[in-house]
């Protein structure tokens, strides 16, 4: 009897582990997005002065959208990027393009959106 409680106890705990096991999953923003390498979005992010506001109907990053590109860095892959701010009605984020054999490509988005 004791054996059979040690069992169900024992098993009780492997199931509560299983709950707390790291979740790997795909983010609700990386489905979103479905980078275009050749998109005039991200051109536009990669080359236009810092500072230049433009707004796009849609963006890989959801709907219309005012992009304003800013800093240029250099990536841990040795690609040129640049950091843009993406404000839409209700939220603003900062993405990244980075540019790889000339032709620049939108990242998927790190952070989550910040309310407006």
């Amino acid at each position: 009897m004791r054996a059979r409680i040690f069992l169900v106890l024992f098993l009780l705990v492997l199931i509560g582990l299983n709950g707390c096991a790291h979740q790997t999953g795909i983010s609700p923003d990386a489905l979103i997005i479905a980078p275009n390498p050749e998109s005039e979005f991200a051109q536009f992010v990669g080359e236009a002065p810092i500072g230049t506001q433009r707004m796009f109907s849609s963006t890989p990053y959801g709907s219309a959208a005012t992009v304003i590109p800013g800093i240029r860095y250099m990536s841990g892959l040795g690609q040129e990027c640049r950091l843009a701010t993406v404000v839409e009605t209700k939220r603003q984020f900062t993405i990244c393009v980075c540019q790889d054999a000339e032709v620049w490509s939108a990242a998927p988005l790190i952070f989550e959106p910040t309310p407006r």
